[in-house]
């Protein structure tokens, strides 16, 4: 005879399976969505607030020089970093929509490339001011060089530096070094 085969506890078994496994994947998915859009954010915060700040001296000028070549390398990268975090949430919304739609971050979701922009923007704007400023940091620097070569200049004209030794000068150290027993 025939044989007869109840499957419905068996598939019913491996749908509850699936539903638990796409629960369990989407969960995963969303926590690297959420934790790739708040590294994004938190960069862009930083490099930001890099920018807000008021040059005064060289060292300022330094840090917002370094910002400032992160952020044109970062410019070809950037899109790479987007991406796959829009895409996460993308993929969330086609296949659970409605179960993570949390506003703060479909608001930060909807922005972000165009806080990119804004952000690109105004480090250029940045870089522009710092060229038209720069002469006033290069005579800053001359002076200090200047004044660090009057510094050194002064102990060698009295004579007192380098120290002076007995036994000749510097034509004769290299003899004295030969016969120094730690030679």
């Amino acid at each position: 005879g025939a044989l007869a085969l109840n499957t419905s506890t068996l598939k019913a078994q491996l749908i509850g399976l699936n539903a638990r496994w796409k629960r369990r994947f989407a969960d995963q998915l969303h926590h690297r969505a959420r934790e790739g859009l708040g590294d994004l954010t938190s960069y862009m915060a930083r490099i930001n607030e890099a920018l807000g700040r008021e040059v005064t001296d060289l060292s300022g000028l330094y840090e917002l020089a370094e910002v400032l070549k992160e952020v044109r390398e970062g410019e070809s990268a950037i899109e790479g970093r987007i991406s796959p975090v829009l895409d996460r949430y993308a993929v969330l919304r086609r296949h659970l929509p409605g179960v993570y739609e949390e506003a703060s971050e479909q608001d930060a979701q909807a922005t972000l490339r165009r806080q990119w922009e804004r952000l690109a923007d105004r480090a250029e704007e940045v870089s522009d001011s710092l060229a038209e400023r720069q002469a006033g940091f290069k005579g800053e620097l001359l002076a200090r060089v200047r004044a660090l070569a009057r510094d050194v200049e002064g102990p060698r004209a009295d004579g007192a530096w380098p120290p002076a030794r007995r036994g000749g000068g510097a034509d004769h150290a290299g003899a004295r070094r030969a016969r120094s027993p730690a030679a």
